[in-house]
């Protein structure tokens, strides 16, 4: 619930873009990537100083800053005892100079359900992984694709609920 209120925030604030820009390029300075300050639950995925990858059970810190930007959302239902492959794009929101935050997650009542993630932007790669029911992996990247691809497999699928695959573009 928290978090659904939080994209409710983030969402107004996406109305206020002259606010947004001028936050934007503060932020974007203030970011040291080699000492990331991680949720205490996060397994590294990749940290470099062009960023940091990870995943994580736990709130994203990024909120404050997803709320200072244009954000852009996508997802895909997929129903209980189903495999699925398939495609969605969301709208990338920072195609020139800045980097594009994004969070990936996985919701799901059953804590087996897991998707095979494969992110896009044109013809390049930006991730690649499986991610199981209940976590959030959390990084950026600069790409000028104008919307990026979330290609999804199911992996292990829950009998009895269904899941949603969501991505956030910030």
């Amino acid at each position: 619930m928290k978090r659904f209120l939080a994209l409710i925030l983030a969402l107004c604030m996406c109305l206020l873009p002259t606010t947004a820009f001028a936050m934007e390029s503060v932020e974007e300075e203030s970011i040291d990537y080699m000492n990331y300050n991680f949720p205490e639950d996060a397994i590294v995925l990749y940290q470099g100083e062009d960023g940091v990858v990870y995943k994580t059970t736990s709130k994203s810190q990024n909120i404050d800053l997803a709320s200072a930007r244009a954000m852009e959302y996508g997802s895909v239902w997929i129903d209980a005892n189903q495999a699925k492959t398939g495609t969605f794009y969301v709208k990338n929101p920072h195609t020139l100079i800045n980097n594009t935050w994004c969070t990936l997650k996985v919701q799901c009542e059953d804590s087996v359900a897991s998707v095979q993630i494969i992110m896009y932007g044109g013809t390049i790669p930006l991730f690649n992984a499986p991610i199981k029911a209940g976590e959030e992996v959390n990084f950026s990247f600069k790409n000028s694709s104008s919307s990026i691809a979330v290609n999804y497999a199911t992996i292990k699928k829950s009998p009895h609920y269904g899941t949603r695959v969501m991505c956030w573009l910030w």
